[in-house]
């Protein structure tokens, strides 16, 4: 058995609230909201997929002597092991360190205290590396939602077999539970994302612009648009009240572009003519049924009387 992966919490360095400029407060009052709703939901999915990981750990323990040679078993060793991974990061506990960074110490000892108004500010490195953790359990979410939605699909793909059925589908229930468990930590931990990079955009606005660049997840809708260099040159040498050479029209006077092959197919029943060909074909088709006499009836030859074969009686009494 592997021992659990420990992840030790980065400590946060505060700083009073008055420290920040009264214009601010608002903005950060914002960003707490949607970081309190974002600390409930991650405890309550962390809470259920814990749950949902005991179940998956008894089925193993049950059914490993009897179909660890499986093919199927071994996706199922595969899932276990990123949803232990999930479990043993503790990604609630990143929600609380950064909730409470926004009260004094006392909040450690008296939890009621995260229901007042905050009196603490977390300082730039320390919101720096909670918002790091973040993106590295982001990206751990990101690996365990995809290996999930391929063992679901592989025991899919194994009950069409119809041995161990039920396992199969308790083992399919089980992980498509745990992969919408971990859909819904995944939103709230980019919400809790969200919030983090508001309160630094009003700490330090170039290290949030800094942190929305580095830490973007591949696939995004952030995209870069930048205008091109074909773009720039035509819009430098464009001139409303003149005439401009193109040299891509010289160019493709000596190479004319291919044409397209529908226009191309169309030019060439045109110029042959479709109805002349129909015309052709049915004429020739006719003249040869014309030319080709009918096969005769075959005729079927006239069946000879059986002759009944004689014996000694019929000799005897004269029959014929």
């Amino acid at each position: 058995m592997h021992p659990s992966r420990q992840y030790k919490v980065p400590n946060v360095t505060q700083s009073p609230r008055t420290s920040l400029p009264l214009h601010l407060h608002p903005a950060v009052d914002g960003a707490l909201k949607e970081l309190k709703s974002a600390h409930r939901r991650l405890h309550v999915a962390c809470a259920e997929f814990g749950r949902e990981l005991q179940i998956l750990n008894k089925l193993y323990y049950k059914g490993y002597n009897q179909h660890r040679l499986a093919l199927f078993w071994k996706r199922t060793a595969e899932i276990r092991k990123y949803a232990r991974r999930v479990d043993d990061a503790d990604i609630a506990s990143i929600a609380d360190v950064l909730r409470r960074s926004f009260f004094g110490p006392e909040a450690q000892v008296n939890p009621k205290m995260l229901r007042g108004s905050w009196t603490h500010l977390p300082d730039r490195d320390s919101l720096l590396s909670l918002l790091k953790r973040a993106s590295d359990y982001r990206q751990l979410l990101d690996k365990t939602h995809e290996r999930f939605v391929n063992a679901y699909q592989h025991l899919n793909i194994a009950m069409q077999t119809g041995a161990f059925i039920q396992l199969l589908v308790v083992l399919a229930a089980v992980v498509s539970r745990m992969d919408i468990l971990v859909e819904e930590i995944t939103d709230a931990l980019e919400l809790m994302r969200k919030s983090g990079r508001e309160v630094m955009n009003v700490i330090d606005p170039a290290s949030a612009t800094e942190t929305r660049s580095t830490h973007s997840m591949p696939g995004g809708n952030d995209v870069p648009t930048t205008t091109s260099s074909i773009e720039q040159t035509d819009v430098t040498d464009e001139d409303l009240g003149d005439v401009l050479s193109r040299p891509s029209i010289l160019a493709w006077q000596d190479n004319p572009p291919p044409l397209d092959p529908n226009q191309a197919l169309l030019s060439v029943y045109q110029d042959t003519g479709v109805v002349s060909i129909t015309r052709t074909v049915v004429t020739v088709a006719s003249n040869e049924a014309a030319a080709s006499p009918p096969d005769p009836p075959r005729q079927q030859k006239a069946k000879k009387p059986r002759r009944t074969k004689r014996d000694e009686i019929d000799d005897i009494f004269g029959f014929m």
